[in-house]
């Protein structure tokens, strides 16, 4: 499931200060890949990953490659899959609704909010909550797409103990 219809306060907080720096980047225009701008984005979220869209001598996507994956996403992604094109790994290919998610995001030059099945050697997670950012490229238009990525448990393998979220304070005793 993807969608370019959502508001700040329907995202997760983490994607929520994601889609927040973005856009105020975004303010005149597409927010470009630089090393500084990318490393302000990813710096407020633990979970990113940038995909580079690939495109024919006409200048048409035709495809798209992983190109970065931050520390704290790698344990969680086969590393066998990095770097190849998506065309070519199963499950993310034309026709899936990883590459819709992507193409989508490509097309319209709009963040998307996405819901994908989780594909990774981490048996505790079965889906993934992403907000997908277009960035502008080397020659205009859109060139990258920007992913945080939030990894959803199944519900065997969360703690009982673990019953609070990011977004909330866990129950305690109340001070004062």
């Amino acid at each position: 499931m993807h969608t370019s219809e959502f508001s700040p306060a329907q995202l997760p907080a983490a994607l929520r200060s994601l889609f927040l720096e973005w856009q105020s980047r975004a303010e005149a225009g597409l927010p470009p890949l630089t090393a500084r701008g990318f490393q302000q984005l990813a710096h407020t979220m633990s979970r990113v990953a940038l995909t580079e869209i690939l495109r024919d001598s006409a200048g048409r996507p035709v495809d798209f490659r992983l190109i970065y994956v931050s520390a704290a996403l790698r344990p969680q992604i086969a590393s066998d899959v990095s770097r190849e094109p998506y065309s070519t790994q199963p499950g993310k290919g034309p026709g899936s609704e990883f590459w819709r998610a992507y193409a989508a995001v490509t097309r319209t030059g709009l963040p998307h909010r996405v819901s994908l099945p989780y594909e990774g050697p981490d048996s505790r997670y079965d889906t993934t909550t992403e907000l997908l950012l277009p960035l502008a490229g080397e020659h205009g238009g859109i060139g990258y797409i920007m992913s945080g990525i939030l990894l959803n448990a199944l519900p065997e393998t969360i703690p009982p103990w673990a019953t609070w979220s990011s977004d909330t304070i866990p129950p305690g005793p109340r001070l004062g």
